[in-house]
């Protein structure tokens, strides 16, 4: 099923995409601002690889549960520097494609949710990510000292942060009592988290 918007701005919603209509997609509207791969299986790295070298204008960008995620996420990232919304919740990652995130420039809403694969080192990157206003970590576990290294990372790159997203997470209490005192005017959601 695709639903196409055939005015700005250009959206495509996409379900029970493959790699081919991805490509085709990518090669035949390069003015596509909006693209929401919905449970995306079939779609490789050569496609989301395709959007990056295609859409340069891409400003939101849905890949929640896409396989081919790891590894097309940085040439999305490289090709299409007005990117301001990434979701790439429940997709396994590589830690460059995290690393690729944080180099957009114009990035404020980062999903991020139930990711598998990263390590602590690329999480704490994303602490660079100047411009990041909702950052959504849900399901993020690590040991106690890298997930405080991680909050600690954002809360102090991350300055135009207004909300991160902690729920079933393993973020202790002095982890979010630090994002809280060095960020006041973030809302912290944190439900479920080990404390």
């Amino acid at each position: 099923c695709v639903r196409f918007t055939p005015q700005p701005p250009w959206t495509m919603e996409v379900s029970t995409s493959s790699s081919m209509s991805v490509f085709a997609m990518a090669a035949a509207c390069p003015k596509l601002t909006n693209i929401n791969l919905l449970n995306g299986e079939g779609v490789g790295p050569s496609a989301i690889q395709a959007l990056g070298t295609h859409c340069p204008d891409l400003v939101v960008v849905n890949l929640q549960r896409v396989r081919g995620a790891t590894q097309g996420v940085q040439a999305l990232c490289r090709g299409c520097p007005k990117l301001q919304t990434l979701v790439l919740s429940v997709c396994t990652l590589l830690d460059d494609d995290l690393a690729a995130c944080t180099t957009l420039p114009a990035l404020q809403v980062l999903d991020l949710n139930s990711v598998r694969g990263p390590g602590f080192k690329a999480y704490r990157q994303l602490g660079s990510s100047k411009t990041l206003q909702r950052l959504e970590l849900n399901g993020l576990k690590l040991p106690p000292k890298q997930m405080l290294n991680v909050c600690t990372a954002i809360a102090q790159g991350c300055l135009e942060l207004v909300y991160l997203g902690l729920n079933n997470s393993s973020a202790s209490a002095a982890c979010t009592n630090f994002v809280t005192e060095a960020l006041p005017d973030c809302t912290l959601s944190t439900m479920h988290c080990i404390l």
